[in-house]
């Protein structure tokens, strides 16, 4: 919860001279949810790039949400990606490097090999998390091979801080997200 939010927020707070893709991994049968929080058309979608796995497919199925916010969108139905691989995963990332200043990934809470190529090849890694003292000691042991800057939490407990401090990586509430969103960019750019 909230993941979204956050990629959202970021990709808003980006300054208009930077071009930004996001590119949203979070599949789902349905739809993604930043098409719906967006009101983005089902086509195009990353889908469709899958088709000829080529730089200039990739480019046709970018949507301008702003003239420097454009997004590689998750397919309505999950059959559409079944043939996606960590390689495409990959391929697309370089493919935005190429294209945009900065590139924010929407990815699925999960850990399978599409989220792995996703984490791998990026630069910094924002985590949310609700707190809980297993997932401070999961981001512990899976995520020191990250360089993760942030993470964002949504706490179940007042306790907390007690638990992030464990991480040594600083912490925000989603609430205070908008408030603090310019100083979470300058952290991961």
């Amino acid at each position: 919860m909230g993941r979204t939010t956050l990629v959202k927020t970021l990709a808003l707070t980006v300054p208009k001279d930077l071009k930004v893709l996001i590119l949203d991994l979070n599949f789902q049968d349905g739809g993604s949810d930043l098409s719906y929080m967006l009101g983005l058309e089902a086509i195009p979608h990353v889908g469709m790039y899958l088709k000829s796995r080529t730089r200039e497919a990739f480019e046709e199925c970018l949507i301008e949400f702003r003239p420097n916010i454009y997004i590689m969108q998750a397919p309505p139905r999950l059959s559409l990606v079944e043939n996606i691989t960590p390689e495409d995963v990959k391929q697309m990332i370089e493919y935005g490097r190429a294209l945009f200043d900065f590139i924010i990934i929407d990815l699925p809470n999960e850990n399978n090999v599409l989220v792995r190529a996703a984490l791998e090849a990026s630069n910094k890694v924002l985590l949310l998390t609700k707190a809980t003292p297993a997932e401070i000691n999961r981001i512990r042991e899976n995520c020191s091979r990250y360089d993760y800057v942030l993470v964002v939490v949504n706490p179940v407990s007042r306790m907390w801080r007690t638990f992030t401090d464990l991480l040594s990586a600083p912490a925000i509430e989603v609430k205070d997200l908008d408030a603090h969103a310019e100083e979470i960019l300058k952290e991961v750019v």
